[in-house]
């Protein structure tokens, strides 16, 4: 018996077909993924501090000054030192002059460059930490069980402008370490600790102290997707908006008074 042949026209066209329905599936899944916004509509926004109700700001300079861990090479890096090799250890950073511009473009207020004439400048100084914790179950490739899990990023942001007074704050973000741990999430060093969530938290709690909730809203609208970095500061606005980060200082009860009698003498 003879078995039917297959038509090469026919089969290059069934392969054509295949390859049509890969690549249509590709681009279907790549327009579904949600992508940054950018039809959010510009709105000026009044400055929510004391004292600077006035003031119109359209052009900021900014100045950001970040401290973060480096990585760590461990024995290969002291190795590799003693032959006489350079290393550059890549130090950590959040991106926030990007974020920054893209945030406050939102609001018709645009981003310049050093040594530019600015209405206002923007000055941001933080340094953030690693922390860790033990994990029983986890061996790391150095050996050891410490994980660097946790992150905390502190600092302050000011503004100044002429005619105006210096406004500063205090800015701050921290993730605890979680009680249990896998071994693929696991931090073994200081540098890779999570610290675009701590960032993030900080510094919108530096832009909501001076443009207030509203700069909140237009972060979460803004950043539903994108880099880590940018998915952090789409977490850390709706955490404020949920009032997770707005804490104020609990003023304890008053303890009752207490009454020392004293018998007079005889």
């Amino acid at each position: 018996m003879n078995k039917k042949q297959i038509d090469p026209k026919t089969l290059i066209v069934g392969i054509g077909f295949f390859i049509a329905a890969i690549v249509g599936c590709i681009l279907i899944f790549a327009g579904a993924s949600p992508k940054k916004r950018e039809d959010i509509k510009s709105e000026y926004l009044p400055l929510q501090i004391q004292g600077w109700e006035s003031a119109k700001i359209e052009t900021l300079c900014l100045e950001v000054h970040q401290s973060y861990p480096e990585e760590w090479y461990g024995f290969f890096k002291e190795t590799l030192i003693k032959l006489g090799i350079k290393l550059m250890p890549r130090q950590f950073e959040f991106p926030y002059e990007e974020i920054l511009a893209e945030v406050l473009q939102q609001m018709d207020v645009q981003v310049l460059s050093d040594g530019i004439h600015c209405d206002a400048a923007l000055e941001i100084d933080v340094s953030g930490t690693a922390s860790s914790s033990r994990y029983g179950n986890i061996v790391t490739k150095w050996g050891s069980s410490v994980c660097y899990a946790g992150s905390n990023v502190s600092g302050t942001l000011t503004l100044s402008a002429e005619d105006h007074e210096d406004y500063s704050t205090s800015i701050c973000g921290s993730v605890s370490t979680p009680e249990t741990i896998f071994s693929s999430n696991c931090p073994d060093q200081p540098y890779d600790a999570p610290f675009d969530e701590s960032s993030a938290e900080a510094l919108t709690s530096g832009l909501t102290a001076i443009w207030g909730d509203e700069i909140a809203e237009i972060i979460r609208s803004l950043y539903y997707t994108g880099s880590a970095s940018e998915e952090a500061m789409y977490a850390a606005a709706g955490d404020f908006l949920k009032g997770d980060l707005t804490t104020y200082p609990t003023i304890p009860p008053a303890e009752p008074a207490t009454i020392e009698t004293t018998e007079p003498s005889p």
